[in-house]
């Protein structure tokens, strides 16, 4: 693969260091990078690896400096950076090959591989998420005699890349000897696909399969019972409808049925406090060992330890395994550990 890239910026400081400000404009072409393309099954393959394709990209960072505490016995730095991806243009593909698909993983049970995935397509920018979607009447899903959802092959659900991302990174220095770090991360917009409702809805797993209903009773219990679904929509003709739907039926549909992906489909947007640690530089000159060790820091560090907000409710995020979203992976992780630090 080859990059190349311009930028072209403006760094400015004032207040003696206390107040700075960073713009920079880039503009980045990657081109014969890794790509799989699809080919005709009857030779004996049914794609190859080869490095084609260019992508134009073009964005803006933007960092903030600001010492807003400098005194004997407190210093607080803050850097605060925003990015916004401007374009991100699919230029070329392969010869003879004007668009791609990334797939997520296919499975025996349903049709996940179909249901969503990443278009890659000449002259439209990269990342879109289609996959199939619910057909409308304007703007109102269709209702099928039974209840169930019609379909309409790919939708366009938005960008699997975010609006703009940034972060918050505070130092904290106390007395010269304590150091706090406290580092917050955020992500604005961008659509994923989770791939783990889509499966996991159907069999029961999550707790909206075993709510209330609009009666008082659980969905769970047989229509006929009081239980059921509500779903509202519209018949063919776009007349209003409403029906009561089996749990079993309305959660299995999506990927048993026609494979319907758009309940599934997340919203990026999260902040999250990805690293906190706090620290003490022991005195060595008082320890008697200051001619051996200049000087030690033993600090606590904790990784990941708040999602402070996320608009997905059953996933972080921040921690997705591919490029079209979640792949049924592992929850997220916390961690907690210690360093220690030393200079000779």
């Amino acid at each position: 693969a080859v990059n190349s890239e311009k930028e072209i910026g403006v760094e400015l400081r004032f207040l003696k260091n206390r107040l700075g400000l960073s713009t920079t404009f880039w503009d980045r072409t990657n081109k014969d990078f890794p790509i799989n393309v699809n080919t005709y099954g009857g030779i004996g393959y049914s794609n190859i690896s080869t490095n084609a394709g260019e992508v134009k990209k073009t964005g803006v960072d933007v960092t903030v400096f600001l010492n807003p505490i400098r005194t004997k016995n407190v210093d607080w730095n803050i850097n605060a950076t925003w990015g916004r991806l401007l374009q991100n243009k699919v230029v070329s593909i392969a010869p003879g090959i004007e668009r791609v698909a990334i797939l997520p993983a296919a499975s025996p049970y349903g049709q996940a591989g179909l249901s969503a995935y990443i278009i890659s397509e000449v002259g439209q920018e990269w990342g879109q998420l289609r996959g199939i979607g619910f057909k409308r009447i304007n703007g109102q899903p269709v209702l099928k005699a039974d209840g169930t959802y019609d379909y309409q092959n790919e939708v366009n659900f938005g960008s699997t890349l975010p609006m703009y991302t940034g972060g918050v990174q505070n130092s904290l220095s106390l007395f010269k000897n304590f150091q706090l770090n406290l580092n917050i991360d955020y992500s604005f917009g961008g659509k994923f696909f989770s791939l783990s409702e889509f499966y996991g809805y159907a069999s029961g797993l999550y707790e909206a399969t075993a709510v209330l209903n609009d009666k008082g009773n659980s969905i769970r219990d047989a229509v006929d019972d009081g239980g059921g679904v509500h779903v509202f929509g519209v018949d063919a003709t776009g007349k209003a409808v409403d029906y009561y739907v089996e749990a079993r039926t309305y959660f299995e549909q999506f990927p048993n049925g026609d494979g319907i992906a758009e309940p599934y489909i997340k919203d990026l947007t999260f902040v999250k406090l990805r690293e906190l640690s706090i620290g003490y530089k022991l005195p060595m000159d008082r320890l008697g060992i200051g001619r051996y060790i200049k000087t030690a820091t033993l600090s606590v560090i904790a990784r990941n330890p708040w999602l402070i907000y996320s608009k997905a409710k059953n996933f972080d995020p921040s921690e997705m395994s591919t490029e079209f979203g979640e792949d049924g992976q592992l929850p997220g992780t916390k961690g907690i550990g210690v360093n220690l630090k030393l200079g000779f």
